[in-house]
């Protein structure tokens, strides 16, 4: 297998290229279908007015949990009918794989998880995503260069240019502020031309205001001149075999969106050739959305269409060089660096 960092990378003569490097040890996926508590609350439960014995977690829309007591008869008080975009409501479980529908009639004696089962309306939600979470989506060019001479006599040396995605995570009253990958913005060279471009091709300049390579990311900003997206950057965690959309700017294509699953996590291991530019070295996403060249510092959706992840990587079959799956830096991570150097969240 090799992993292929997500960045198209294009040379003086502009032909197009890529870096193949090896970072994972031999096993791969570790599924994780942990429970992150989110005190976000799109359904309420009531709670009894005399308390049981056992603790109910109510988990709904990939994160988004509620916990509660049973009654003093040790019953579990049915929640109301929780909301889901694109999506019908078809009962609570207590298991993932929805095999189980729980009886709230009965007592329990244990504590006890119950979990929302939906059915996913996907025309309607991937029409939603393609209309208005690809207005998030931005194109990253980045030449990088050195100068030879003085003056207006100067000229252009060791000339490279990158191509990477973003995604708009964050706006005040002046700027919009995107994601995207630290190796997507590195370079080597004394100089660099920064240039975005939007989901309608709209030109822009750009700064870099923040990047880290421990995280692989980068805060970049641009003048708010027309009306984009911003898509909340999750605080809770993905799970196992739920929905995901990547979107970003693949092999010099606009505005793609590809739908896949979270497979599960892996502590990612950096090739030492790659530290200045990726060095993680943490927990990431394994997911079958397939992204290609370019598409570094794309964002990965739930259903719930927020931002769960950061993709950087793919991983290629060496055999029969077909796509494999993406890695994406968790939205954990992301928020952890984006309070690093903003201190928004």
């Amino acid at each position: 297998m090799k992993i292929m960092l997500g960045i198209a990378l294009i040379s003086s003569i502009f032909t197009l290229s890529s870096c193949s490097i090896s970072l994972l040890a031999p096993e791969e996926v570790n599924p994780n279908p942990s429970i992150s508590i989110n005190t976000t609350e799109d359904y309420s439960v009531p709670s009894p007015e005399t308390k049981g014995s056992y603790k109910v977690t109510y988990v709904c829309n990939n994160g988004y949990t509620y916990q509660s007591t049973t009654t003093a008869q040790n019953k579990i008080l049915e929640p109301d009918t929780p909301n889901k975009i694109c999506s019908t409501f078809e009962g609570w479980y207590t298991d993932l794989d929805y095999k189980d529908l729980f009886d709230f009639s009965k007592p329990v004696n244990t504590d006890t998880t119950l979990y929302a089962k939906w059915d996913t309306d996907l025309v309607s939600l991937t029409n939603l995503a393609s209309t208005k979470c690809i207005k998030a989506n931005v194109r990253i060019e980045i030449t990088n260069y050195n100068k030879q001479g003085f003056g207006p006599l100067a000229s252009m040396t060791d000339v490279s240019t990158s191509l990477g995605s973003g995604v708009i995570f964050y706006s005040d009253s002046t700027y919009y502020y995107a994601l995207t990958n630290h190796h997507v913005v590195y370079t080597n060279t004394a100089y660099q031309s920064l240039k975005l471009e939007d989901a309608f091709e709209k030109e822009y300049d750009f700064n870099i205001i923040a990047k880290d390579n421990t995280y692989d990311l980068a805060i970049i900003k641009f003048r708010k001149e027309e009306d984009l997206e911003v898509i909340s950057l999750a605080d809770y965690d993905a799970y196992t075999n739920e929905l995901v959309f990547a979107m970003g700017e693949p092999e010099g294509l606009s505005n793609t969106l590809s739908l896949g699953y979270i497979l599960g996590t892996k502590v990612f291991t950096p090739d030492p050739s790659t530290l200045e530019k990726s060095n993680v070295n943490f927990s990431v996403y394994l997911n079958s959305a397939p992204i290609e060249s370019g598409s570094s510092g794309g964002a990965l959706l739930d259903s719930n269409l927020n931002l769960i992840g950061i993709n950087f990587a793919s991983a290629v079959d060496k055999d029969t060089d077909t796509f494999k799956y993406s890695y994406s830096i968790p939205s954990s991570r992301a928020r952890e660096f984006v309070n690093k150097y903003l201190n928004i969240f």
